[in-house]
Parts: C-alpha cells; structure tokens; sequence
C-alpha cells in the first residue's frame, strides 16, 4: 500500500503520456481524411500505428515495474545493464523477423485514386516482385524502431530517478525533523531521575563490597552518557561503537539484577568496518529489560547480533510475565524505531515482533554498507 501511494503521481503522468500517444493516430487519420477529397477515414493506418505502440507499450511496463526498480531502488547496475539490453535485443529480432507485407498504413494504389487526384504526367512504376521491401528501407525501419524503444526506456529511467530524488529529499526532511525530536527523546529518558538513581544506588553499595568494580562502573556509566550525548547526534557512526555502548548499558543493568535473571549477549568479536545509524538497537533492549524482568519468576534476555548474507542481524528475546493492567507491550521507542527504518532503509529492511505467553522475539536485519 505504501509502495502504491509513493508511485501514484508517477504513473498517472505516464498513463497520461500513453493515452495522449494511442489518441494521436485517431487525430492525425481524422485530420487527414478531412482534407483530402475522395478518402475517408483509413482505420487501417491507426491499427498499424497502434500496433506498434503496443510492442512499446508492453516493453515500457516490463521495463518500468521489473529492470528499472533494479537500478534505482536496489542499485544492480550490472543485472539492469544486462535486462534491460535483452530487452532492446529482443525488441530488435522481433522486428527483424516480421515485416507485413506493406507499408505500415499504406492508402489504396494509384490506379484506384479519384480522377481529381491523379497526376497528369505518368510515370511508369519499377515492377515489383512482391515480396518484401527492400533491405535498406527495411533497415532503416528497425533501426527507428530502436532508437525509438531506447528513448522510451531512458526517459522512463529519467522520469522514475526524478520521482526518487524528490522522495528522497523529502524522506531527508523528515529524517532531519525526525532524529532532532530523537535526540531531545534519548537527552531526557536518559536524564530521567530514575535511570541515575538506580546506577548511583548501585555504584554507592559496590563502594563498600567491591570497590575496583565501582570504579568500572562509574567508567561504564561516563563512556554510556559520552555516547549518548555527542555520538547520538551523528547521522551514523561505527558499528563498533554502537556495540561498546550496548555492553556498556548492558554491564550497569546486570548489575541491579540477582542471579534469577539471566542475562545473555553475543557480539562481533571482530567487527567489520561499517556504518549505522546510532541507537538503532537500544530501543529493544531497553523493552526487554522494561517488561522482560520479574523479580518473582525466574527471566531472561538473550541479545545476539552477526553478518549474514551481507545484512546486519539482530535479534532480542526476553521472557515474559503478564500482570495486571499490561494490556500492551509496545515499549520505549519501538514506534519511533519503525519509522527510523522506513526513512533509513525504504524497502530494504526486515522487522519481526512476536510474542507467546512465555517469550516476546524481536529480529531485525538492516543491509551492510562495508
């Protein structure tokens, strides 16, 4: 459905362009007929110009709805070169192969003109063997026709690469507004009184039992906020960074939970270079802590990410405990996380949320841009 919204505008002008081209021979034929004297309307033109136009027609949609999106939503240059090229290959032998035995639209012989019409001088017409014409005006015919089909696929690339830059500007603007309304979301939940006072409860009683783990802690808790406050505002930054910042939030929650809660996560030991947009996968961690965790039945959380298949993968799975009141799992930031995607990664991304009685399962893949 949004696929169908977004290109809405587009192929309206395009049915307005090809109903302007089929009404254009009914026009031409009419006007033509109207002033000249002796003939009438020659429906024989118009089907011969129309059949043309439907071999284009045909080669347009294939063009328009399978080759072109290769090139301008998925960027396979190689495998659109090579489609459409079969396209203009096939397009091309077909014309090769059949040629009527007339001229496209030919009017009735000379003979059978009205006597109005008729020069005066005759001049005697080469015999004709009747067969096909002959090869250099046949050539020349295949030859527009091709020109013709490949105007109609670059203007039909044109048109849809303008279309796509308009959306994406847009999609830019929204983004931009986006990500600013992000940033002062993210500044106060984690400024929220609570989040503090929890770690600094926490990093105030490991003083006294274990006070080089305090001091990691602390570390811990500066490095996350450092994270939070100069890293969040970039448009991207390095995976490996992001993955320090979930072990680091990950490290200050396991420390306010006993050992009923277990509390598992499996990262890139050798992370690849690659960009993403930051605090991608916090939302979801922050979820399974926030309605995962019960202080009266055993819990857990299981966090994987890997590469697969040149695609970031990431999956969450935490327990669940249903309560009164909890009507509704949504979570912190999970709405805005969706919409993130959609702007990030229009079409190019999975999300898949389930939830059983026992378990809720977030999985999640994002392309890998090395």
């Amino acid at each position: 459905m949004r696929t169908l919204k977004r290109d809405l505008k587009e192929n309206i002008i395009y049915l307005a362009l090809w109903i302007i081209m089929f009404v254009a021979p009914l026009l031409g034929e009419y006007i033509q007929s109207s002033q000249s004297m002796g003939f009438g309307f020659n429906w024989d033109v118009v089907f011969d110009v129309w059949r043309v136009f439907a071999a284009y027609f045909v080669i347009f949609l294939i063009h328009n709805f399978l080759v072109a999106p290769l090139l301008i939503y998925r960027q396979k240059r190689g495998r659109y070169l090579f489609l459409a090229g079969v396209l203009v290959a096939l397009f091309v032998a077909v014309q090769c192969s059949f040629h009527p035995g007339k001229p496209m639209g030919k009017r009735p012989p000379r003979h059978q003109m009205p006597m109005m019409e008729q020069p005066f001088e005759h001049h005697p017409v080469p015999p004709h063997d009747g067969h096909h014409e002959p090869p250099a005006r046949l050539l020349n015919g295949d030859m527009l026709h091709t020109f013709v089909i490949v105007f109609l696929l670059g203007m039909n690339l044109g048109v849809k690469l303008y279309f796509k830059n308009e959306r994406d500007n847009k999609k830019m603007q929204q983004l931009k507004s986006r990500n600013l309304e992000q940033q002062l979301e993210r500044l106060r939940y984690q400024l929220n009184p609570h989040f503090f006072m929890n770690t600094l409860n926490n990093i105030h009683a490991l003083i006294d039992i274990d006070a080089a783990k305090a001091k990691t802690t602390i570390v811990d808790l500066s490095r996350l906020m450092r994270y939070v406050l100069y890293e969040g505002a970039k448009p991207t930054v390095p995976l490996q960074r992001d993955i320090a910042f979930m072990n680091d939030y990950l490290q200050l929650m396991k420390i306010r939970y006993a050992d009923g809660v277990r509390i598992t996560a499996s990262f890139p030991t050798d992370t690849p270079e690659t960009e993403i947009p930051p605090m991608l996968f916090i939302s979801f961690i922050e979820n399974a802590f926030k309605h995962g965790i019960s202080y009266k039945h055993n819990s857990f959380i299981d966090i994987r990410l890997y590469i697969e298949a040149q695609r970031i993968c990431f999956t969450c799975n935490n327990s669940t405990h249903v309560q009164k009141g909890d009507t509704h799992q949504g979570g912190v930031g999970l709405a805005n996380v969706r919409q993130r995607l959609d702007l990030l990664y229009p079409e190019n991304y999975t999300l898949d949320i389930q939830k059983t009685a026992s378990e809720y399962r977030v999985s999640m893949s994002i392309p890998f841009n090395p």
